[in-house]
């Protein structure tokens, strides 16, 4: 399904507590997964796309509650959207450079904007959401408390970026992942 409040992500259902969410590439890359977690309190969005609509306001629509979001890696298809969140949790090694990317000028040059060959934007300039924001990075095996006994534990994993994390769902026997995970 495609939701009104941002047209840039389709939507599926695939348990009761969790939506998948794909969302387009703005450039030649590869589109992006992004999943939302329905806790007892709070959501969980598990990265947050390029930076484009209203990811966290869909959130709230479909869960009726305040949506946090935590990216899996610094990249701008998983880490672009955080600054409509007010709290971005990310693995400590992962926040150090986030802080230092949330420039204009890193957002236009992943999102690949005004660069020669580059298809024309399917995006409106309005639907660009802010870059301030400030994340909490967490050691290795934190916890995330979605309320009650609902907790996803962060798992620095590395490899294919600095501070790259999966994130467990013990209780829903879920480990997200950000880009492809290989042995």
């Amino acid at each position: 399904l495609i939701y009104a409040i941002d047209p840039y992500v389709f939507v599926w259902k695939i348990r009761e507590n969790v939506w998948a969410m794909l969302a387009p590439c703005t450039h030649r890359v590869e589109d992006n997964w992004i999943y939302l977690i329905d806790g007892p309190e709070k959501a969980l969005f598990i990265d947050n796309g390029y930076g484009i609509g209203d990811l966290r306001g869909l959130g709230e629509l479909l869960t009726g509650k305040k949506c946090i979001t935590a990216p899996t890696h610094f990249h701008g298809d998983h880490a672009g959207g955080s600054g409509q969140f007010d709290e971005v949790y990310c693995h400590k090694f992962c926040a150090d450079i986030l802080r230092t990317r949330m420039t204009k000028e890193a957002w236009e040059q992943f999102n690949r904007v005004n660069i020669e060959g580059q298809p024309r934007p399917y995006y409106l300039e309005k639907d660009i959401v802010p870059l301030e924001f400030d994340p909490v990075g967490l050691e290795n095996h934190a916890i995330i408390n979605l309320g009650e006994d609902y907790d996803i534990e962060l798992i620095h994993v590395g490899g294919h970026a600095p501070g790259e994390a999966c994130y467990l769902d013990k209780k829903g026997r879920i480990l997200y992942s950000g880009d492809a995970y290989f042995e």
